[in-house]
């Protein structure tokens, strides 16, 4: 069971600021956050929202003379190999009579998707077109989530929702509660930036299964770096017991330093007895508070890095590739040399310490001379080859454990073949790469294996044949050809 898609146009001063550091784009772009909840039938539902700037979209004029933007929004989920999930929406803005406003306002739009789900592990597709473009490539966000089993008489605490405001609302439709109002999420990867106020939704289940007398909830806001609780920064809830509550909880955050916070749901029994408890991550972006960790990263910077402004700029942006959607944000609102050494130090000593949850890249020696050999390797006619597809692929994923590599011969065009051993829970990923032109040296991708990206079975068919047909090429023999094999190990950096 699916619920309808909500499409609504969002006017905020917050985005705006978003906006103005994204500016045009070739690309849309867009943020995808999701949230697990349950219904007061205690059923499981995945449901996601989707953030789109108006400004990287094309707008085109109706025949009733209004200018509208049209984005075909492809949703694809799966268990294991099998597809849970696959449909195609429109998402559709409102009619504008020009569109010069859309450079100077903050208009963007919002999607919100529902989907009742078993307990198991999924992976979400979601992958935008914009129709109204002359020439548009798809992008595409990939999330992985678990929806856990339902117990009757176990408590639990749903995903925490961070949202913009609230009003009544006067039809239930996707942002509806079980308060009757409706609540426009704030979709920004858990990210703060120059916020004055911190507002979040979460529900209780079953409570009333586990006790008969009231329970307490506290909300506290804690250091992650240091798991330090912050004075003035708890909330207590008295509840009685029910199957299902609600709670919202609103932190004045304009004083806070820059940093990455820990939103700790904790829940009491009357014996004062702790019953369950859940943390959320989020990141505050506020360059109106200096703070103590700023001042020593920056030294720590100057000692082990030194960069000029110039290079750093550089630097941070070569490190898009392999960024958390939070950093990515935090980077696009960076002003400072002072803010963007703090951000350099903070990014690779994040990764140093939790190595597990990022990349396997852990040090910026070994990123970056994985961007000097592409540069090197890669480099085109059109860009630098660390921004070429065959660049990204090494930048995210690392070096592959394997490349095949096959020149232009019975009329085909160039192509190689990338594997890698494991990415993550994928097993034997490969990525292809076709030298179209035999001119600019791009090679883009066209296939891949990888969740999220480009996904074309029919690429020897679409992509390869240039002079004949492509039924007549002998493709077997080409991929037997192990002349042309070689193993990656020995030309590159690890």
């Amino acid at each position: 069971m699916c619920f309808s898609i909500q499409k609504l146009i969002i006017l905020t001063g917050f985005f705006g600021l978003i906006s103005s550091v994204w500016g045009q784009s070739l690309e849309i772009d867009f943020i995808l956050d999701h949230q697990i909840f349950e219904d007061i039938k205690q059923q499981s539902y995945l449901e996601t929202h989707l953030y789109v700037d108006s400004r990287t979209l094309h707008y085109k004029k109706d025949k009733d003379g209004l200018f509208r933007s049209r984005i075909q929004i492809q949703t694809v989920l799966t268990q294991g190999e099998e597809i849970k999930v696959n449909e195609q929406s429109i998402l559709e803005s409102k009619g504008i009579s020009d569109t010069l406003p859309l450079t100077l306002s903050s208009a963007h739009q919002l999607d919100t998707w529902r989907k009742y789900l078993s307990p198991g592990r999924y992976t979400l597709s979601v992958t935008l077109l914009d129709l109204q473009a002359d020439s548009s490539s798809k992008v595409t966000a990939v999330r992985e989530f678990e929806i856990k089993p339902v117990y009757k008489d176990s408590v639990a605490i749903s995903d925490l929702l961070f949202y913009i405001n609230k009003q009544q609302s006067n039809q239930q439709n996707t942002l509806t509660r079980a308060d009757g109002k409706d609540y426009i999420p704030l979709v920004t990867n858990s990210t703060f930036i120059l916020q004055d106020t911190l507002k979040a939704y979460l529900e209780i289940y079953r409570t009333a299964s586990n006790t008969n007398k009231p329970y307490f909830i506290t909300a506290s806001i804690l250091q992650a770096n240091s798991n330090r609780q912050l004075e003035q920064y708890t909330q207590t809830f008295r509840k009685n017991p029910s199957e299902f509550d609600m709670l919202n909880i609103t932190f004045p955050i304009r004083e806070l330093s820059s940093q990455t916070y820990q939103l700790k749901i904790e829940m009491f029994n009357y014996k004062n007895e702790i019953v369950t408890q859940k943390t959320f991550k989020f990141f505050l972006f506020n360059d109106r508070v200096a703070s103590e960790e700023l001042l020593t990263n920056i030294n720590a910077f100057d000692q082990k890095y030194g960069y000029d402004e110039n290079q750093l700029n550089q630097y941070i942006e070569q490190l898009r590739f392999i960024s958390t959607a939070p950093e990515l944000s935090f980077a696009q609102v960076l002003k400072t040399y002072e803010e963007k050494k703090n951000y350099f130090y903070a990014f690779w000593e994040a990764r140093k310490s939790e190595p597990t949850k990022y990349t396997k890249i852990t040090e910026w020696q070994s990123y970056k001379s994985l961007i000097d050999y592409a540069n090197q390797k890669y480099k085109s006619k059109l860009r630098a080859g660390w921004k070429t597809d065959r660049g990204r692929i090494m930048l995210q994923y690392g070096a592959p454990n394997d490349v095949q590599q096959y020149p232009s011969m019975n009329n085909t065009a160039p192509y190689e073949i990338w594997t890698y051993n494991k990415l993550g829970v994928q097993p034997q990923v490969i990525f292809v790469f076709v030298d179209k032109d035999l001119i600019t040296n791009e090679y883009p991708l066209v296939h891949s294996t990888k969740y999220g990206e480009a996904n074309n079975p029919r690429w020897r068919l679409d992509q390869l044949s240039r002079f004949q047909d492509a039924n007549t090429v002998d493709y077997d023999n080409l991929d037997r050809d192990k002349n042309l094999r070689r193993e990656f190990n020995d030309v590159t950096p690890r």
